[in-house]
């Protein structure tokens, strides 16, 4: 996850914030996400549960990542 680290920080900096900050922020934006049931938007993150509850944004990062990896590897 150190890339993650590295992306936070460029991000934290760039935008003058801490990068306990961004992770609160992409925190926030997923819960609200996981809660939306109008666009049926949670729907698609019930699957990205971590041991039953709602990943942390490197979690969040780090599953999507992976099944883009995977996802390559069938193409």
């Amino acid at each position: 996850m150190k890339n993650i680290d590295k992306i936070f920080e460029q991000i934290a900096k760039k935008e003058g914030v801490e990068v306990m900050e961004i992770e609160r922020e992409i925190d926030y934006l997923i819960k609200v996400s996981m809660k939306n049931t109008d666009s049926g938007t949670g729907a698609g993150l019930d699957g990205l549960l971590v041991n039953g509850r709602t990943p942390t944004a490197k979690e969040l990062i780090e599953l999507l990542t992976d099944m883009l990896k995977d996802e390559k590897n069938y193409i």
